[in-house]
């Protein structure tokens, strides 16, 4: 790219950067132009795979692969004129190959790194010996790639290299107008400053952010970062190559550049011996991590001895999980622990890891809760007893969840107020429209609410219901829930409902296998398919790989269609093996109910001796479904003990709130 010759511009192929900020005027420097700065004159390169092409809005540049999930280039290959921020890392791809496109193997960028502030090469009236020497960014790529040795940077002072060869790597023009293709250019290091390394007429527009390698002791080394090239009066600004060229110097940038080996999962080199700390790095390369730190559910004393902890300060990000942490459980109980979702008691099967790593397995954990809706990990898993017993802990009930009230506890299971979630016949014990704390209760039967009911719960009449309206609506059968009207799925309070012939459904639409009756049960991209009693929503496909990995494509339906591997939820069933969720209830298969998101069209949420599950509703299963004795899960009936003992619990913690709400026995 070409710019005036009072101005300082880099080395990117594209027309989206048209000049830089922060550029000083050159008018002490009157006979040199100054350009944005490829290999010219140079031999064609089929090999150096750790040399990669970056693709972007801001045009073609060169980067170089330094670790197995990280890459070096040009700040203003990342970060256009003016801008305070990089590009999103979603704009940009890096492709490995010796050309762009053609034979090119494409990987996202996950995270993007920088210099501070906004793009700016040089200060004062001279722009070489102005440099500031920031023009140098790091790609942090969404995978690691296994296939492909990296080229490590230089880390000695570079002041002595003067007169050494070099080799100068990148896709940019050639003489010959060419660019995208990869080219090198052996040359020889003619100067440096504090912040640069010149080169005499070896590099062009796209070359911007590739390598100039130097040996050092038998090991190539990325000894600068391609920036930008200056013309002489005598020459065409924009002719290929500029008179002299320069790149960023990788050594004064180490600390950059090792904080971006960090965020890619690597270990910076040391000349010292490291410990290992806990704070989700890999302090002493060892290929381990935190490995002589406490586990999560494990008692601690302070942050820094859990495993997963805090990262170094500058070394997380905002899209990184929350560390492990030391924390009060009460009573002076201090674990290492995260937070978790007090509604979900099971949801501490796994653990996310920074950096990009992944999740963690766990075992033998449940979310404790705290207050409300908040709760932390915890050790413990499933006790025998089931809603409405005595407990004394969350570990002895089958739903992890042993509620006080009054002077005594039950198991219950958690609900979230306006939800819908809780099993038939029953509802939840939390005011509708409450936050915080409030927002979260336990399911109780429905006849302790005669009123204040909410969105998806059972009613009789309008009265019964928070919203004042009581019908009808598609997924409920032939029952009648409390809903409200709508125009559409956002005029319903929350994603987890569906507008259903201007009455808000129970349920979001469909992806794919979600259960489904017809098409307007799916979401837009999916359509309604299978057997009468068994249908389910999917999409097109061309390959499995089309199918999420929890479907095979089918390459014999017109058109091929995603189809479930093992039998949906809703579809007849002889045993849970048959089942892609793994139960089998009552000769159809079934899926937990989850305590914020109810049911899909099609199923319903009722209570088993396992828990609760979406099953095909009692009034919609056909004669091959009808309940057996053989083994299946047991139902507990609306109207049953249990639902009468929570009813007159729920009375009681109602007057210990102060009766806000006013309740009758069932």
């Amino acid at each position: 790219m070409i710019t005036r010759a009072t101005s300082l511009t880099a080395l990117a192929l594209g027309a989206s950067i048209a000049s830089t900020t922060g550029c000083a005027p050159v008018d002490a420097w009157p006979d040199d132009r100054v350009v944005e700065a490829p290999i010219v004159d140079g031999m064609r390169e089929t090999g150096e795979p750790a040399v990669v092409a970056l693709m972007g809005v801001t045009g073609l540049c060169t980067g170089t692969l330094i670790a197995p999930q990280l890459v070096l280039t040009a700040k203003h290959c990342i970060m256009p004129e003016r801008a305070t921020v990089p590009l999103p890392p979603g704009l940009l791809t890096v492709g490995i190959g010796d050309r762009v496109f053609a034979g090119t193997r494409s990987i996202g960028v996950r995270e993007i790194m920088t210099t501070p502030g906004p793009l700016r090469l040089s200060s004062g009236s001279n722009p070489v010996a102005g440099a500031t020497g920031t023009d140098i960014a790091l790609l942090v790529l969404r995978e690691r790639v296994t296939d492909v040795t990296p080229i490590p940077v230089r880390r000695e002072d570079e002041d002595a290299l003067v007169g050494s060869p070099a080799v100068a790597i990148g896709f940019g023009n050639t003489r010959a107008g060419t660019s995208g293709l990869k080219n090198r250019q052996d040359t020889t290091i003619s100067a440096m400053t504090p912040q640069l390394i010149e080169a005499i007429e070896t590099i062009c527009q796209g070359d911007s952010g590739g390598p100039l390698l130097v040996e050092n002791a038998g090991v190539r080394e990325v000894a600068g970062v391609a920036s930008f090239g200056v013309y002489s009066i005598a020459s065409e600004v924009g002719d290929c190559p500029s008179d002299a060229d320069y790149w960023n110097r990788v050594d004064v940038q180490l600390p950059l550049i090792d904080l971006g080996l960090l965020r890619a999962g690597e270990c910076p080199p040391s000349d010292e011996p490291r410990e290992e700390l806990c704070n989700s790095l890999d302090d002493d390369c060892d290929g381990d991590v935190d490995e002589d730190c406490l586990a999560l559910g494990e008692t601690c004393t302070s942050d820094d001895q859990c495993a997963f902890g805090p990262m170094p300060e500058g070394a997380a990000v905002a899209t990184d999980p929350e560390p492990v942490r030391c924390v009060d459980l009460g009573g002076g109980d201090r674990r290492c622990t995260i937070a978790c979702d007090a509604t979900r008691p099971s949801g501490c099967d796994s653990l996310a890891r920074p950096l990009g790593l992944g999740r963690l397995e766990l075992e033998g954990l449940y979310c404790r809760s705290v207050a409300g809706c908040d709760g932390y990990c915890a050790p413990g898993g499933p006790g025998a007893l089931q809603n409405g017993a005595a407990c004394t802990a969350d570990t002895d009930c089958a739903s992890l969840r042993c509620t006080a009230l009054g002077g005594s506890s039950i198991c219950t299971t958690p609900c979230v107020s306006g939800s819908g979630t809780c099993p038939l016949g029953e509802a939840c014990s939390a005011l509708v429209g409450s936050t915080g704390a409030d927002a979260c209760g336990f399911c109780v039967g429905a006849g302790s609410l005669p009123t204040g009911r909410g969105l998806g719960e059972v009613c009789d009449d309008a009265s019964q219901c928070a919203s004042g309206l009581c019908a009808i609506v598609d997924g409920s059968g032939t029952r009648t829930v409390c809903t409200q009207a709508c125009d559409n799925d956002g005029g319903c309070p929350t994603t987890s409902f569906r507008c259903e012939d201007a009455l808000c459904a129970p349920g979001p639409r469909g992806a794919l296998l979600d259960p489904c009756r017809d098409g307007a049960d799916c979401i837009r991209a999916a359509t309604c398919v299978g057997d009468p009693g068994a249908t389910y929503c999917t999409v097109d496909c061309d390959t499995d790989a089309d199918c999420d990995g929890i479907a095979r494509c089918d390459a014999t339906s017109t058109p091929p269609r995603c189809v479930p591997t093992l039998s949906a939820a809703g579809a007849a069933c002889s045993d849970d093996g048959a089942c892609a969720s793994g139960a089998c209830i009552e000769g159809a298969c079934a899926v937990p109910c989850d305590p914020r998101v109810p049911c899909r069209a099609g199923l319903t949420c009722r209570r088993f001796e396992d828990g609760p599950f979406c099953a095909v509703p009692v009034s919609e299963m056909p004669p091959t479904m009808e309940p057996t004795t053989c083994g299946c899960r047991a139902t507990t009936r609306s109207g049953s003990p249990l639902g009468l003992f929570l009813s007159s619990v729920l009375a009681l913690a109602l007057a210990l709130r102060g009766g806000r709400r006013r309740v009758s026995a069932a």
